[in-house]
């Protein structure tokens, strides 16, 4: 499955969500998590902004000093990572949390023995998030870390408790 968020044909990410660098970082970080083969179209890595056709077709700033910096190092961690972990590429999906009142959702990557956990808040309000994590055969006292920041969790009671800003994610390992 090809997995884009922009194309030639539709808004740029950043325009789209309102010049947000936030929620464009959010929607990366679900989009290489998810299953399938991410595609960025070309300058949305470095926030290049742009309407409807023919305002999303515009010319790559070769400039460097125009580039969005924060959003290229992210899209670059979030490359290297799912380079790194082949359950981010192969895993198979497995659905944990989806609450459309609160706007998280949180699913995990499994492959033989390996597991990520991708929690997500989608909403302008820091969550508190309790999830179960009996599924991935993840023990009491385990300690797992967030591989694109430096949060840790421990598990207790076959959970993990999160707490996210909004507008953000983990992928625990």
């Amino acid at each position: 499955m090809y997995l884009l968020l922009g194309s030639h044909d539709t808004e740029r990410i950043l325009t789209k969500l309102e010049n947000d660098i936030q929620k464009v970082k959010l929607a990366y970080l679900v989009q290489f998590a998810y299953p399938g083969a991410p595609a960025i179209y070309y300058g949305d890595e470095i926030g290049m902004v742009g309407g409807k056709d023919p305002d999303c077709r515009g010319a790559f700033p070769w400039d460097t000093t125009l580039w969005n910096q924060e959003l290229r190092q992210w899209v670059k961690a979030l490359v290297s990572a799912r380079k790194q972990f082949a359950v981010l590429r192969r895993g198979t999906y497995l659905p944990i949390l989806g609450d459309d009142h609160d706007r998280c959702f949180a699913f995990a990557r499994i492959l033989a023995d390996e597991a990520i956990l991708v929690i997500i808040n989608a909403s302008p309000n820091r969550r508190q998030l309790r999830l179960p994590v009996s599924a991935l055969n993840w023990s009491d006292e385990r300690i797992v870390r967030n591989l694109l920041g430096k949060e840790e969790c421990i598990i207790s009671a076959s959970t993990v408790d999160v707490q996210l800003p909004a507008w953000s994610g983990v992928w625990l390992h």
